[in-house]
């Protein structure tokens, strides 16, 4: 349990969990941070050798220094392209872990690109 605790602990300061509840307007948008926060203290608990991103078995290990990295952004990053997103999505939770796994490494071209389209 100490190890639980630890690791919620640790996504709670990395993400500036109760800071952001306190930032949304809306509750759902607080039930979505939330469910994302679990999640990412689901992933950096498990003890199995591998999880599944984008199709791809990937060492644990490489998954939990990932998201033990996480910030408020990377989140926000990740609900916002999630909102955009029309496609049905079969596996929600598949889903998320790939691209919460991606988000430290396409999030600020993703906003720079957004920010020429709206500039153009």
């Amino acid at each position: 349990m100490d190890k639980m605790d630890t690791i919620r602990s640790l996504v709670k300061r990395n993400l500036e969990y109760d800071s952001m509840l306190c930032s949304f307007r809306y509750e759902n948008e607080k039930q979505r941070f939330t469910e994302i926060y679990e999640l990412i203290c689901d992933v950096i608990s498990q003890s199995s050798s591998s999880i599944r991103i984008g199709q791809q078995d990937k060492p644990i290990e490489v998954v939990k220094s990932v998201f033990s990295k996480l910030t408020h952004e990377h989140v926000m990053y990740v609900m916002d392209a999630l909102e955009k997103t029309t496609s049905e999505i079969k596996n929600i939770r598949a889903y998320l872990i790939t691209a919460l796994y991606r988000a430290p490494q396409t999030m600020n071209n993703c906003i720079n690109q957004q920010v020429t389209h709206d500039m153009a």
